[in-house]
């Protein structure tokens, strides 16, 4: 390893701080799969920094004592499967979004959790003898016979993924089968590469381009969604039933118009009007757990409830 790998790190890290900013400034955040993928920025940005901090002791292990350099290492071997484990979490909530059955996010986040407990507790235990990392008596960094366990867990859980995107096949939009066209493939290309040259460290570029990629379906969700309200709009309406049908859900539709919602703007301003759609579109969407609600019209909903 090199200065090479600390400026690629640092790279990475400017790079999910402008993301954060990006994320931040729209108003997407404020729906439950922004605040998550916002999250998973936060995330990313504080495993690339101890990323970061790792490369430098490395870099200048002689000149740090030895128990800073291992004790930020260690951190960093536990956490990093962690966000892995994360940010495959929150592609599987995207995947099954148009989904009702709601117990295959449960069963899929138990497997996941499980996984990353096996490894956390693997990892814990041959931490001290030198089984993922050890320093030499120069105080060289040297990588141990299982430092590639934590992207053997990463593996196995993509591999869990793509089992539950056949099932589910028929109810996956366009958006996301970009995603999972493009995702794994160039996740699967920057590990080989990784575990081939171990003297680069790519784990930083590991994960910009992963949130990078999970951008674009976050981006596609905010045009989705209705600017005034912060709800979907008609055109996610018509992709929700399209995918609801594909896959043979059965739902429910109520269609919701506010009569005489043009006397609120003649009498109490266009400012107390919005007002009150934003106040329609909350109780609606807190109308019902599993309830989606759209925004097709000025003064017009519809909300789609599981049958």
């Amino acid at each position: 390893m090199d200065s090479r790998s600390a400026s690629t790190e640092l790279f990475s890290l400017i790079l999910i701080l402008i993301l954060i900013l990006y994320v931040k400034s729209k108003s997407g955040t404020r729906l439950p799969y922004g605040r998550i993928y916002l999250f998973c920025l936060y995330l990313s940005a504080g495993i690339v920094t101890l990323s970061l901090m790792c490369a430098f002791c490395v870099l200048y292990g002689g000149d740090m004592p030895a128990a800073v350099s291992i004790s930020l290492i260690g951190i960093y071997y536990l956490a990093a499967p962690g966000l892995g484990t994360l940010l495959v979490y929150h592609t599987f909530q995207l995947m099954l979004d148009h989904i009702y059955e709601k117990r295959r996010l449960k069963r899929a986040g138990i497997m996941l959790l499980a996984m990353y407990a096996s490894y956390f507790l693997i990892c814990a235990a041959g931490m001290g003898s030198g089984a993922f990392f050890s320093f030499d008596r120069q105080k060289g960094y040297q990588l141990g016979k299982w430092f590639w366990l934590g992207y053997l867990v990463l593996g196995v859980e993509v591999f869990y993924f793509f089992l539950c995107v056949w099932k589910n096949r028929k109810s996956i939009s366009s958006r996301m089968w970009h995603v999972i066209r493009i995702l794994p493939a160039t996740v699967l290309f920057l590990v080989v590469y990784q575990l081939a040259f171990p003297e680069y460290l790519l784990n930083g570029c590991i994960i910009v381009v992963t949130d990078l990629i999970l951008l674009f379906h976050f981006q596609g969700r905010w045009e989705d969604t209705d600017r005034l309200t912060s709800i979907n709009n008609r055109d996610s309406l018509y992709q929700e039933l399209e995918l609801r049908l594909a896959g043979k859900q059965s739902f429910q539709a109520i269609a919701i118009g506010l009569d005489q919602y043009i006397a609120v703007n003649r009498n109490y301003g266009y400012k107390k009007g919005d007002e009150l759609l934003i106040r329609c579109a909350c109780w609606l969407r807190d109308f019902h757990p599993q309830g989606r609600v759209y925004r097709i019209s000025n003064v017009s909903f519809v909300v789609l409830l599981p049958f």
